[in-house]
């Protein structure tokens, strides 16, 4: 026996078992079968049962929420058939610029980061559509704005569309860009141990 545990009889095949101590009062069986065994027969132990014939609690009463009187009827035209574009109150329409851009008080101008100078710039010029290097579309390769000097400006003139292969090339070879492992790689290889 662990130290802690008890050993209890099982209500239905009278088989020992180790019970922790919290558990003494609650567990009756040695397993799930023997639980299952035991429910055979016996009634729904549930608190609530239904019994057949029993009216509901909410029969009769009507819901305060619904208006009968407000709810669509067959034939009726809705308020907005007609529209095309969003139309906002007058109040709503003034404030839609009010915080966009260099006008929001968080706007960080060139100073933003990678993430968000790369959200600003699919904003501004939408998806790229083709790759300026190698001519493959947006259906054959997956197209990405890359920056021409990595500067990261607010210039979309200062982005071109490449595909993932040639944005890596374009990297590699134009910007001395280097990825960081090649770089470790390199550092490993020229040190004397």
């Amino acid at each position: 026996m662990v130290k802690n545990k008890f050993i209890k009889n099982c209500a239905v095949c009278d088989k020992e078992f180790e019970v922790w101590r919290y558990r003494l009062k609650t567990v009756k069986f040695c397993s799930k079968k023997c639980a299952n065994i035991y429910k055979i027969d016996k009634p729904n132990c549930s608190k609530t049962k239904f019994i057949k014939g029993q009216r509901a609690w909410n029969k009769g009463i009507e819901c305060p929420w619904a208006h009968h009187d407000k709810q669509f009827k067959k034939g009726q035209v809705p308020w907005n058939k007609g529209i095309k574009d969003v139309h906002h109150s007058l109040q709503t329409e003034f404030k839609i610029g009010q915080f966009a851009n260099e006008l929001h008080p968080f706007w960080k101008g060139d100073s933003a980061k990678y993430h968000a100078m790369h959200k600003w710039i699919y904003r501004h010029k939408g998806n790229p559509e083709l790759c300026e290097h190698c001519g493959k579309t947006h259906k054959e390769k997956r197209i990405e704005w890359a920056n021409i000097n990595h500067l990261y400006t607010r210039k979309p003139d200062d982005y071109i569309s490449l595909c993932v292969s040639c944005h890596r090339k374009y990297d590699l070879e134009k910007n001395n860009y280097r990825k960081p492992f090649s770089i470790r790689r390199d550092a490993i290889r020229h040190t004397n141990i």
